[in-house]
């Protein structure tokens, strides 16, 4: 008797260890991979949520350089990291954008703050026109 006792007392403190553990965190971060090769995004979809830190890491499969900009896009806190490339091409500078070379990955966080879907594209000369776009939808909580 005292061993199923003892059995049930323990029984009870793992059920209310489980309970008590934290949820999950509302604000954790985000984490997107994208795989960037001639002419695509691998996803071409990507969905978000506003209010949290998002972290892209854009690996560049390819044997050219490539990069990932979303042109109009409401966000806090940017920070990229990556190869630099000349934008002259842009007419505007886009939102948020991370460029690669062939073989590299560049990073760039930034946090979401309006929802919407929004186009996000490869803006190395010529590569949005060979079909290198993609869609990021931004949704609320």
């Amino acid at each position: 008797m005292r061993h199923f006792i003892v059995f049930l007392f323990a029984a009870l403190a793992l059920a209310l260890a489980a309970c008590s553990a934290p949820a999950p965190a509302s604000n954790a971060s985000q984490v997107v991979t994208l795989d960037a090769n001639e002419f695509k995004f691998e996803p071409a979809t990507v969905q978000i949520t506003t209010g949290r830190p998002v972290k892209v890491i854009l690996r560049n499969k390819g044997s050219i350089e490539h990069d990932w900009s979303v042109m109009k896009l409401a966000v806090a806190g940017k920070q990229e990291s990556g190869d630099a490339h000349g934008m002259s091409n842009m007419a505007e500078e886009p939102a948020v954008h991370v460029a690669a070379m062939n073989g590299k990955t560049g990073e760039l966080e930034f946090t979401p703050t309006s929802p919407g879907t929004y186009e996000f594209v490869c803006t190395v000369a010529g590569h949005k026109e060979a079909g290198m776009v993609g869609k990021l939808v931004v949704v609320n909580p």
